[in-house]
């Protein structure tokens, strides 16, 4: 679960979850917390208190008064979390499930008070010894990111996501898969509706399998995303609708048996129904290296160029370039310290404020840099505490989209 911190929250003794939580936690310290159907159903609860010294990202050479209407940028809030977990075996089948509810209260900014919720469902199914595949569904509301719009004004994103693969293991080494899903995004917020997208997928490709369990594969892709309600750009009402076709490969591979590589390329093409000027063509790749050097010691590196799938920003896309290493080290069973440092550069793609009114597009472009330290402390089974701090600078070719961010966390999470 990843806690909303864009924002603080006001800590009300009389709070009724917050009770519960408080007395949960003093059940969790006295003993172990009991385990519910062999472990196959997990309740939690959790709590988590934050510093953000930048909650709406506003450039540092920006008047926050004007922007905000408060002379003060930063805040404190606090998230309150309970939920449940299912994961049981039927037969050959295997179903998850889960629900959480956070309850972020801020203690400055009260408008931003909010509660979040996620929650998900997969069927892991297998039809004999030849058939595999799973079926799931996701939906999630919280507030969008302030990082890409600038303002005080929270908006309440839901997305919805229904996905399904099916997988056909020819013989040991060969195996044909078909991919496909939906994904439901709305802004509460009237002024973002028009970034409000429907996006379908269909995947098909095929995979050689080592003895090794080692994979190659390739495949090819299709998505097509609907706006279903235009965007006005001046006087004139803009349909964002795309088509993206894509060729790819990708290998799954242990290298040995400390290290091993995921990684992918695609060569992409994705055409708008209007303004032909913001259409992409090239080439994108992800590829992710994991290290074991010691029993006690972990390193992931990354690197991409890829299209981000994250963005709130819908009306256009965001071509991201960067880098990351995640270093790991564990003092003993109960203490784990973990570092992350990344560098991007994001470029805005397909803005069709700007590709309409020029012949060749030439838009924004960011530079990020983020770290962050995180200290996870377990002193028994069921608790789990976590302190984290982290930094994240951005700078931009565009006036005023530069911000710099400071976030200390401090947080705790019990399982029944």
């Amino acid at each position: 679960m990843e806690l909303n911190l864009y924002g603080t929250g006001r800590y009300r003794p009389g709070s009724k979850l917050q009770a519960a939580i408080a007395a949960a936690i003093l059940l969790g310290a006295a003993s172990e917390a009991s385990a519910f159907f062999d472990d196959r159903l997990q309740v939690f609860v959790g709590e988590s208190v934050a510093r953000d010294s930048n909650v709406f990202r506003i450039s540092d050479s920006a008047d926050p008064q004007g922007t905000i209407g408060s002379s003060e940028r930063g805040d404190t809030f606090h998230a309150t979390t309970v939920g449940v977990n299912l994961d049981t075996p039927v037969s050959r089948q295997r179903i998850q499930a889960g629900i959480d509810w956070s309850q972020v209260r801020y203690h400055r900014f009260t408008s931003l008070d909010h509660i979040d919720r996620n929650g998900h469902a997969n069927w892991l199914w297998q039809g004999g010894d030849k058939w595999s595949g799973l079926l799931g569904y996701a939906e999630s509301r919280t507030l969008a990111s302030f990082t890409n719009f600038q303002g005080a004004t929270p908006n309440p994103l839901t997305t919805k996501t229904l996905s399904g693969t099916a997988n056909y293991l020819m013989n040991p080494h060969w195996e044909f898969q078909a991919i496909g899903s939906e994904m439901r995004q709305r802004n509460g917020l009237t002024t973002r509706q028009s970034n409000d997208v429907d996006v379908t997928g269909a995947q098909l490709g095929v995979n050689y399998i080592s003895t090794a369990s080692n994979r190659v594969g390739i495949n090819v892709r299709q998505d097509d995303g609907r706006y279903p309600n235009l965007e006005p750009i001046g006087a004139l009402l803009v349909k964002n609708d795309y088509v993206q076709r894509s060729v790819g490969a990708s290998t799954d591979w242990t290298i040995t048996a400390k290290s091993h590589l995921a990684a992918r390329i695609d060569h992409v093409q994705r055409d708008y129904e209007q303004f032909s000027s913001r259409d992409y063509n090239g080439t994108i790749f992800r590829a992710a290296y994991d290290w074991l050097p010691t029993a006690k010691t972990s390193v992931s590196f990354i690197a991409q160029r890829d299209i981000s799938p994250s963005e709130d920003v819908q009306t256009s896309f965001v071509l991201v370039k960067g880098i990351a290493i995640t270093p790991s080290y564990a003092f003993s069973e109960k203490v784990r310290l973990t570092a992350s440092l990344s560098s991007s550069i994001r470029d805005y793609m397909g803005d069709p404020g700007i590709a309409g009114a020029t012949t060749s597009f030439a838009g924004r472009e960011d530079r990020v840099h983020a770290g962050s330290i995180t200290l996870t402390y377990t002193p028994m089974r069921a608790l789990t505490t976590f302190l984290s701090v982290q930094r994240e600078t951005r700078s931009s070719n565009q006036a005023l989209l530069d911000y710099t961010s400071n976030l200390v966390q401090v947080s705790a999470r019990l399982t029944f």
